[in-house]
Order: C-alpha cells, then sequence, then structure tokens
C-alpha cells in the first residue's frame, strides 16, 4: 500500500476504510463494489469523505498557494520582523460550494439506487370522494435544528421534530374527510442546513444543529417517507410537491429525487421533481401556488396569472400557500389569496433572541373541485 493511501486510512471509519481498500486491490469502483456488495457510488462517497476530512485536517499546518482538494483561498496573512521581512505566513482557506454540492450530489445518487422501488404494498382505501382534495402544507420544519429550553423555551432536536410530525400528520390524516386524493405541500425549509459545514448556502449563517449533517439528512429523508405511506392509508393518491427554502436549497431538490426513486413502482404516489421556485397544482375550480415565501406576497398573483395563465383563466379559486416567516399571514388580492403557514419548529437562540415569538401549528385545507376551500382543520404543535 502507498504512503498516500495509508494516511487516508488514518482518516477513514471502519465501513469507509473497508471500501478504500477493495477500490485500491480491484482498481476501479464498479467492480470492488460488486465483490464487496455495495453500489459503486457508495465507494465514490467514501473516498470523497475521507480526502475532505484530511485535508481539513491538515489546513492548520498549511502554508503557501497550493490549497488541499476542496477547498480555495479565501486571504493570506503574514508575521513581520522589524524589517519587514515574513517570519511565518498563513494562508487562509474555506471549502469550495461546488466541491460540497458534487459531495451531495454523489450521496443523493446513494440513496436513490438503495432506496429504488422499496415502498411497501400499502392497499388502497375503499371510499373516496373525487370531489374532494385535502391539502397539508408543512411549512418550516427545519429538521436537524438544535434548540435547547432554558435558551429558548422549548426543546428541539431531530427525535423532538420526528415526534411533532408524525403525531401532528396523523392527527390531520384520521380527521380528514373522504377525499380521492391529498397533496402534501413541503413549503421550504424542511431541513434546517444544507451542508455539512452547518451554514446556510445563501448568507453562510452559521446554525445550531442537532447532530452530523450526514445523520440529519437520513432522519429527514426516512421522515418524510413516513408521512407519505401515513397518507397512503388514507387517500387513494398522494401528491408531493418539496419547495427549497432558504435553508435546504439543494437538500430539498434531493429530498424530491430520493423519494421519487423510493415510490416509484407506486402509482398512487405522484412526486413533484421540478426545480421551479413556484410550484403550481390544479384541482378542478382551483389552481394552488407554491413557494417559500421570500418573494413579497403581493407579487404573487401576478406571478401566478403568468406562470399559469390557461389555469387562471379556467378557474375560480386561486391561492399561494407560503411560509419562510414562521407566522400565520394571509392577505385577499384582485382573484387571488395568499396565505402564509405557521412554523412548525421550535425557535433557536437568533430568532429567540431576535424577538420572534410565532405560534407553532399544522393545518389541513379540504377543496371541494367546484367551491374551492370548504373546510379547514388545524392541530396546534403544542397540543402534542
Amino acid at each position: 500500500m502507498i504512503k498516500n493511501q495509508q494516511i487516508l486510512l488514518q482518516y477513514a471509519t471502519k465501513k469507509q476504510a473497508t471500501k478504500l481498500k477493495a477500490l485500491w486491490k480491484y482498481g476501479s469502483t464498479r467492480k470492488a463494489a460488486k465483490i464487496i456488495g455495495v453500489s459503486h457510488q457508495s465507494i465514490s462517497v467514501a473516498l470523497q469523505a475521507v480526502k475532505t476530512k484530511a485535508n481539513a485536517q491538515s489546513i492548520a499546518q498549511h502554508v503557501g498557494t497550493e490549497v488541499p482538494e476542496g477547498y480555495h483561498i479565501k486571504g493570506t496573512s503574514a508575521l513581520l520582523d522589524e524589517d519587514d521581512n515574513i517570519k511565518q505566513r498563513w494562508v487562509k482557506t474555506d471549502v469550495d460550494k461546488e466541491n460540497t454540492i458534487e459531495r451531495l450530489r454523489l450521496a443523493t445518487q446513494v440513496f436513490c439506487d438503495e432506496a429504488r422501488n422499496l415502498a411497501p404494498y400499502i392497499p388502497a382505501p375503499k371510499i373516496n370522494n373525487s370531489d374532494l382534495l385535502s391539502v397539508i402544507p408543512i411549512a418550516d420544519l427545519h429538521f436537524g435544528m438544535y434548540s435547547w429550553k432554558e435558551e429558548t423555551g422549548a426543546d428541539y432536536n431531530c427525535a423532538i421534530a420526528e415526534n411533532i410530525v408524525i403525531e401532528s400528520i396523523q392527527r390531520i390524516i384520521d380527521s380528514a374527510p373522504n377525499a380521492e386524493s391529498c397533496l402534501i405541500a413541503s413549503l421550504g425549509d424542511w431541513f434546517h442546513s444544507d451542508t455539512e459545514e452547518n451554514r446556510t448556502m445563501r448568507s453562510e449563517h452559521i446554525l445550531d444543529v442537532d447532530t452530523r449533517w450526514q445523520k440529519v439528512f437520513k432522519l429527514g429523508v426516512k421522515l418524510k417517507k413516513t408521512i407519505i405511506e401515513l397518507a397512503l392509508t388514507k387517500f387513494n393518491t398522494v401528491y408531493v410537491t418539496i419547495c427549497k427554502g432558504n435553508h435546504d436549497d439543494h437538500t430539498s431538490y434531493a429530498l424530491s429525487l430520493i423519494m421519487q426513486a423510493y415510490f416509484q413502482n407506486e402509482p398512487r404516489v405522484i412526486i413533484d421533481d421540478s426545480v421551479a421556485e413556484f410550484r403550481y397544482h390544479k384541482f378542478g375550480n382551483n389552481l394552488l401556488g407554491m413557494n417559500h415565501g421570500i418573494a413579497k406576497m403581493d407579487r404573487l398573483p401576478g406571478i401566478m396569472a403568468c406562470d399559469r395563465s390557461k389555469d387562471w383563466g379556467d378557474t375560480e379559486h386561486r391561492l399561494w400557500l407560503i411560509g419562510h416567516k414562521h407566522k400565520s399571514e394571509s392577505q385577499e388580492y384582485p382573484g387571488c389569496v395568499v396565505e402564509r403557514f405557521r412554523t412548525l419548529a421550535a425557535k433557536d437562540a437568533w430568532t429567540i433572541n431576535s424577538g420572534y415569538r410565532s405560534t407553532r401549528e399544522i393545518q389541513r385545507l379540504d377543496l371541494h373541485k367546484k367551491f374551492g376551500l370548504i373546510e379547514r382543520s388545524i392541530v396546534g404543535i403544542n397540543q402534542i
């Protein structure tokens, strides 16, 4: 084994080491994967993860203009003597976003490969009403966020979030009418962090997180799968839309692809795999728009009319579903209502210290194909 390989193994877990040794022994990811019984993408992910960890460990000792793989120079500093000669020099580096996205892409491939067609058979309900659609907006779950009760007023972590979602969704579904179809509309920020650096990709804000990003991602995928399976016990057809938020630009799309792979052979589940910022769903005389809610509310009716001009003309009841601000807000404009939904998550340190005090809840909206919104159900999270 060559020296560089020995160095990499120092930063590998037991499972990663097994994959790397097989790769080096057999010379290709596909051949190594076949022999040890894993997907070839998982070997690529293991190699990239170990390289990233090894590179990060070397940053403190690294000097000069050549930086480790996966990083870029963002600045330099030097210690000068009294004659302005350089005594010591430091290179300030940061993780390349392109490298982070590539690791996420590889991880998503592994998840899709391992999850494909794994959805269990769930018998369709015998009673349904084709004139009804039940809509379940899920705004700002921030799965993976950490909050400490003594600081923020409520504890929050992955286990608590999972319990809140499953119990509240179960209540919402149990009380729903016998509608033929259901729309699960995730309105962005399903995940709290988009990368293992635990920062938002857009603003690079440092986030309070519960545990390792990889573990959060796995648990968040499992939770979304559970929600869809619960809905299948009540509704004949389940539509799933996952909008991206400012906390999960990339993981939201990865989640859509994984759900599509998992339910690939389940015709009763229809996953919206669009990358569009603004999403739409037409149901009879109803036109729904879905977005995270960063755009100003008064712009949304015009965006809907432009994006879906024919559907706008063919419908009478038009409604936008948005999140982002963690509060309840509704505004009626000519031809369209825009409604913002409350968060399911507790407040983190930044939120509480900034003076925000929103209530937590989840809702179900029942739409009639002809008459529009006819019923609404609300579950307060504080009751769980």
